[in-house]
Protein backbone atom coordinates (compact mmCIF):
# COMPACT_ATOMS: atom_id res chain seq x y z
CA UNK A 1 0.00 0.00 0.00
CA UNK A 2 3.01 2.58 0.74
CA UNK A 3 4.64 1.93 -2.25
CA UNK A 4 1.67 2.67 -4.54
CA UNK A 5 0.66 5.80 -2.28
CA UNK A 6 4.25 6.75 -2.99
CA UNK A 7 4.31 5.77 -6.51
CA UNK A 8 0.85 7.84 -6.84
CA UNK A 9 2.88 10.89 -5.41
CA UNK A 10 6.14 10.82 -7.72
CA UNK A 11 4.17 10.53 -10.36
CA UNK A 12 1.94 13.93 -9.68
CA UNK A 13 5.20 15.75 -8.94
CA UNK A 14 6.44 14.63 -12.56
CA UNK A 15 3.18 15.20 -13.98
CA UNK A 16 3.40 19.11 -12.69
CA UNK A 17 6.78 19.37 -13.71
CA UNK A 18 6.17 18.70 -17.06
CA UNK A 19 3.18 20.10 -17.56
CA UNK A 20 3.54 22.41 -20.35
CA UNK A 21 2.43 26.45 -19.76
CA UNK A 22 0.70 28.02 -22.90
CA UNK A 23 2.93 30.29 -25.27
CA UNK A 24 2.10 32.98 -27.34
CA UNK A 25 2.00 33.31 -31.43
CA UNK A 26 6.07 33.74 -31.45
CA UNK A 27 6.45 30.85 -29.23
CA UNK A 28 8.08 32.34 -26.01
CA UNK A 29 5.49 34.10 -23.70
CA UNK A 30 2.72 33.22 -22.18
CA UNK A 31 -1.04 34.28 -22.78
CA UNK A 32 -0.55 36.72 -20.41
CA UNK A 33 2.73 38.31 -21.29
CA UNK A 34 3.38 40.48 -23.92
CA UNK A 35 6.72 39.80 -25.78
CA UNK A 36 9.05 42.81 -25.57
CA UNK A 37 12.76 43.78 -26.73
CA UNK A 38 14.31 45.95 -23.68
CA UNK A 39 17.30 47.68 -23.35
CA UNK A 40 17.59 46.42 -19.28
CA UNK A 41 15.85 44.36 -16.36
CA UNK A 42 16.32 45.60 -12.90
CA UNK A 43 14.85 44.76 -9.88
CA UNK A 44 11.75 47.05 -8.85
CA UNK A 45 13.16 48.66 -5.89
CA UNK A 46 15.70 50.30 -7.92
CA UNK A 47 16.44 54.07 -8.04
CA UNK A 48 15.51 54.00 -11.87
CA UNK A 49 12.51 52.04 -11.70
CA UNK A 50 11.43 53.51 -8.76
CA UNK A 51 11.35 56.88 -10.53
CA UNK A 52 10.06 55.81 -13.53
CA UNK A 53 6.93 54.15 -10.98
CA UNK A 54 6.92 57.70 -9.58
CA UNK A 55 6.81 59.36 -12.98
CA UNK A 56 4.26 57.54 -14.67
CA UNK A 57 2.18 57.24 -11.47
CA UNK A 58 2.02 53.25 -11.45
CA UNK A 59 1.75 51.07 -8.77
CA UNK A 60 4.37 49.74 -7.07
CA UNK A 61 5.12 45.91 -7.41
CA UNK A 62 4.95 44.38 -3.04
CA UNK A 63 7.89 42.00 -3.95
CA UNK A 64 11.33 44.35 -4.33
CA UNK A 65 12.99 41.59 -6.75
CA UNK A 66 10.15 42.05 -9.53
CA UNK A 67 11.90 42.36 -12.38
CA UNK A 68 10.97 45.28 -14.42
CA UNK A 69 12.14 46.13 -18.17
CA UNK A 70 13.15 49.45 -19.15
CA UNK A 71 12.53 51.17 -22.67
CA UNK A 72 10.74 48.14 -24.21
CA UNK A 73 9.58 47.22 -27.58
CA UNK A 74 7.93 43.83 -29.56
CA UNK A 75 10.39 42.24 -31.42
CA UNK A 76 10.43 43.05 -35.36
CA UNK A 77 9.88 39.85 -37.33
CA UNK A 78 10.50 37.81 -34.33
CA UNK A 79 14.06 39.71 -33.74
CA UNK A 80 15.46 41.45 -31.08
CA UNK A 81 17.57 44.61 -32.54
CA UNK A 82 21.40 45.77 -31.29
CA UNK A 83 19.73 48.49 -29.15
CA UNK A 84 17.26 46.48 -27.36
CA UNK A 85 19.07 42.96 -27.07
CA UNK A 86 16.70 41.38 -24.01
CA UNK A 87 14.18 39.18 -24.93
CA UNK A 88 12.08 39.22 -22.03
CA UNK A 89 7.91 38.37 -21.26
CA UNK A 90 6.32 41.32 -19.29
CA UNK A 91 3.04 41.47 -17.82
CA UNK A 92 2.56 44.95 -17.24
CA UNK A 93 3.50 47.18 -20.05
CA UNK A 94 3.73 51.61 -18.76
CA UNK A 95 3.94 53.87 -21.03
CA UNK A 96 4.07 52.15 -24.58
CA UNK A 97 7.16 49.88 -22.83
CA UNK A 98 9.06 52.71 -20.88
CA UNK A 99 8.49 50.76 -17.94
CA UNK A 100 7.61 47.09 -17.92
CA UNK A 101 6.38 45.36 -14.82
CA UNK A 102 6.76 41.57 -13.93
CA UNK A 103 9.54 40.80 -17.08
CA UNK A 104 11.11 37.59 -16.86
CA UNK A 105 13.61 35.36 -19.81
CA UNK A 106 11.31 34.71 -23.16
CA UNK A 107 13.22 31.28 -23.26
CA UNK A 108 12.30 30.36 -19.47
Amino acid sequence: MFFNTSLFAVSLVALAAATAVPRDILGSCTYVAAHQCCQGVMPAYTSLVLHLIVQFEAQVPQDPSTPCGINCKPPVGGVCPASQPLEVCCQNLIQGGALSIGCYPANA
